[in-house]
């Protein structure tokens, strides 16, 4: 789905990209899949025997450069049904759907389940969002692990200190050095085995 968002003010774009994650991943916990999480930064993926499989992606676009007339465009694609897929993405990539997870729900079932929790997500940007960002982060699995930042041309590894949508990610490096990134810039964020 591509939904349009005419908001009366700017919205973070990272934290657009964070609530429209959660709001999918809500959506299929609650359709019975448990062991879905959020990677970084805008996939839903499945844990699987051979590793994390993507279930689904989300994209975010900004439209118009006037503060005064924000809109965005969230593209939110979940696979549903498929049960097979082409080589040549499964050469990229580990990839699944609900169906082949066991989940048997439709298109428009599964979208009726995702509005209301895509709306309450895109409300907490402004409403809770200490709450959005934690829960991104628990969603992530990376709260408390060790984990490898990747944003522009730097990599570093270390702890999160902190992780707040308008403040960024604060990260205490391997090597003692604090560090601050503005969540718009991290290209990858990984956990890492200590």
């Amino acid at each position: 789905m591509s939904a349009i968002l005419l908001p009366a003010r700017a919205l973070s774009p990272a934290g657009l990209t964070i609530a429209a994650g959660l709001g999918v991943l809500d959506t299929v916990v609650e359709s019975g899949l448990a062991n879905a999480r959020l990677k970084w930064p805008n996939d839903v993926v499945v844990e699987t025997k051979n590793g994390a499989a993507k279930l689904a992606g989300i994209l975010v676009e900004t439209r118009g450069l006037d503060p005064r007339e924000p809109h965005y465009v969230v593209g939110i694609g979940v696979n549903v049904a498929q049960v097979s897929f082409p080589s040549e993405l499964l050469a990229e990539r580990l990839v699944t759907s609900l169906k082949t997870c066991a989940i048997d729900i439709d298109v428009d079932a599964l979208l009726d389940r995702l509005l209301p929790h895509f709306a309450q997500r895109v409300e907490q940007i402004e409403r809770d969002p200490r709450r959005l960002a934690r829960d991104f982060l628990v969603a992530t699995k990376l709260a408390g692990e060790r984990v490898q930042v990747n944003a522009g041309e730097r990599r570093r590894s270390g702890r999160i200190e902190s992780f707040e949508l308008d403040t960024g990610l604060a990260l205490l490096a391997d090597d003692g050095e604090r560090m601050h990134f503005a969540l718009e810039i991290v290209r990858e964020m990984r956990a890492l085995k200590d």
